[in-house]
């Protein structure tokens, strides 16, 4: 909702690949998969063909019970691109390219 109303700009969400600008940030995530039992396959190092936007994906919207209001004030932070990112997450619209795989986990 804050993105459409205030970021139309910006890839959406829903629409997008999710990457990271590094390997220390992809551990985070994977950390963070991994505590939910979610699986992280591979790890690529990737090339990246046109518009990204990064933001703290500590700051999307959690169970916790927060109220409304303070969830879209997370979003509105989480938009602006805050440059203090705890879990960096950068969102891919356009072309992307593997270049290497940097770790399978599947074997």
């Amino acid at each position: 909702m804050v993105r459409i109303q205030e970021y139309p700009e910006y890839p959406s969400r829903m629409s997008c690949l999710y990457t990271t600008k590094n390997y220390e940030d992809v551990l985070k995530w994977k950390e963070l998969f991994d505590s939910y039992n979610r699986k992280v396959l591979q790890i690529f190092k990737l090339r990246v063909i046109g518009n990204s936007f990064e933001g703290d994906g500590n700051l999307l919207p959690k169970e916790d019970g927060v109220p409304f209001s303070q969830k879209v004030e997370q979003a509105r932070e989480y938009w602006q691109g805050n440059m203090n990112n705890q879990l960096p997450e950068l969102l891919i619209d356009e072309k992307i390219v593997v270049v290497e795989v940097i770790d399978d986990f599947t074997a």
